[in-house]
This record gives C-alpha cells, structure tokens and sequence, in this order.
C-alpha cells in the first residue's frame, strides 16, 4: 500500500490497518512508521 493510498483511508469511521512488522520492533516502532508515513500528528 502506498503513502497516497493510505492517507486517502479514513481511520476516524473505524478502518483498520494490519501491520506485519519485523520481530526486531516494537509495537510503538511501527505505530510511530505508520505516523509519520501519513502524517498524522497526535
């Protein structure tokens, strides 16, 4: 999925987003990707 296709994504009505993420990071390590990825700030 692409940066353009996920910031089209309204994650507000209750989409979700399912993260494969390498074993080495953290759970906030792949929260704070997906952040800055579609540039959502807290």
């Amino acid at each position: 999925m692409t940066t353009e296709e996920l910031q089209t994504i309204d994650f507000a009505d209750g989409a979700m987003l399912l993260i494969d993420k390498p074993l080495e990071w953290t759970s906030f390590d792949a929260v704070r990707k997906v952040r800055n990825l579609i540039k959502i700030k807290k």
